[in-house]
């Protein structure tokens, strides 16, 4: 991933998708940024964080899952912002 590609991210800007991953568990964020962003293998994580490969798959998907519900929360926010302003038009 670059930078410029998280602002296509259903529309959220790279910043806000970097405070999403930032905000994750120590662990989950660490697996997940191997993973998308050095492009490291399940194996590879494992090997590095000192942890079974098994472990590397479970943070990642808990990371996953974790970033798609906020995700989906900021995007309702947002949904819910604009039906306010074009409520008050």
């Amino acid at each position: 991933f670059e930078l410029e590609e998280l602002d296509e991210i259903k529309g959220i800007p790279s910043k806000e998708v970097i405070r999403l991953i930032q905000e994750l568990p120590e662990g989950y964020r660490t697996t997940f940024n191997l993973i998308v962003f050095q492009g490291y293998s399940h194996l590879e994580v494992a090997d590095k964080m000192g942890v079974v490969e098994g472990t590397s798959k479970s943070n990642y998907s808990k990371a996953r899952l974790i970033l798609q519900e906020k995700i989906r929360e900021l995007l309702e926010k947002r949904k819910l912002n604009n039906q306010k302003v074009l409520q008050l038009k």
